[in-house]
């Protein structure tokens, strides 16, 4: 016995397979010559399947929230998430792998064959890549982005706050100058 699951899913199997084909029949009898023709319908694949996803994501539980509740939410968690930067030592005897992965020889200690260096983990940023209804809830919700401590974050996430921050006073981002060296700290005004 077949499900209205499974007959819905083989209907659109056949019509998927019968557009495809459609758009794709030329392409079978040339293809060296075609391969950029089928880059091009590759990434539109991608395209209309994020449209997709997209739409499927609305149909969910979270994205019928209000959105006043899912800012509130989202404020809870930007105080409880907090970015977190942790350093690390990786051991390296390659100087070109050094200088290609790490940039610099700075963080290198030559007595260890170590390079220091700090990954991070946004915390609530990741949010805004949870799906696009969240980006925009959260892209527009300026009190977000505002009085957190940053320090966490890498360097060059400070311009993108202070602008995602918008108008909101008194506003500020610690930040370190260099990733690896947080002795020497400035502060950011968030609002400019």
């Amino acid at each position: 016995m077949i499900t209205d699951a499974a007959s819905r899913r083989e209907q659109a199997r056949e019509a998927w397979l019968s557009f495809v084909h459609s758009r794709l029949q030329d392409a079978a009898s040339d293809a060296p010559n075609h391969i950029e023709a089928l880059d091009c319908e590759l990434e539109l694949v991608d395209e209309f399947a994020a449209h997709i996803r997209a739409r499927r994501n609305a149909c969910t539980w979270p994205s019928r929230l209000p959105v006043e509740l899912l800012s509130s939410i989202f404020a809870i968690l930007q105080r409880t998430w907090t970015p977190e930067m942790t350093r690390r030592r990786r051991i390296h005897h390659d100087v070109a792998t050094r200088q290609s992965y790490f940039g610099t020889e700075e963080e290198y200690d030559p007595e260890t064959h170590s390079v220091e260096y700090c990954s991070y983990d946004v915390g609530w940023v990741n949010l805004t890549h949870v799906c696009a209804a969240w980006r925009k809830i959260a892209l527009a919700t300026p009190a977000l982005w505002s009085d957190f401590n940053c320090s966490d974050l890498h360097t060059s996430f400070g311009a993108v706050i202070a602008e995602r921050s918008g108008n909101q006073p008194d506003g500020f981002c610690h930040l370190p100058c260099r990733a690896y060296n947080t002795s020497n700290c400035y502060t950011y005004p968030k609002a400019l």
